[in-house]
């Protein structure tokens, strides 16, 4: 009896932390593509300074998160996010709308990316 008590308190403890970890990353995600889609309007607006302060503000979160994701997640996925974010905050310091938007659309797949591959899905179980 103290067995099954046993495993079913891990099986309530897994599923409880994998069901919490699913909607820490639908968050984080969330969060970074509001900013991101903030940073897209300000550029086409051609307001460069504001584009900065969101790329910066979603830098920012990704950087207070990222040791989180690192337990659960591809390390080199989240390399790509950093250089990603990286690439924009330059474009935008530059002033090159153009390359905003292609590396915004190119950091939109990385996190959908992370956000598909942590899903239970029988694509990731098989």
């Amino acid at each position: 009896m103290k067995l099954f008590i046993t495993s079913m308190v891990i099986l309530v403890l897994i599923i409880g932390g994998g069901l919490w970890y699913i909607r820490t990353i639908a968050a984080i995600t969330g969060d970074m593509l509001l900013c991101l889609d903030q940073a897209e309007a300000a550029a086409a607006n051609e307001d460069y300074t504001a584009a900065l302060q969101s790329i910066s503000r979603m830098g920012e979160i990704w950087n207070a998160k990222k040791p989180l994701m690192s337990m659960f997640s591809d390390h080199s996925q989240l390399m790509d996010i950093d250089l990603s974010i990286a690439q924009i905050r330059q474009y935008a310091t530059s002033a090159q709308s153009g390359d905003i938007y292609a590396e915004a659309a190119v950091l939109r797949e990385y996190l959908s990316q992370i956000a598909s591959a942590d899903r239970l899905s029988w694509e990731n179980v098989l």
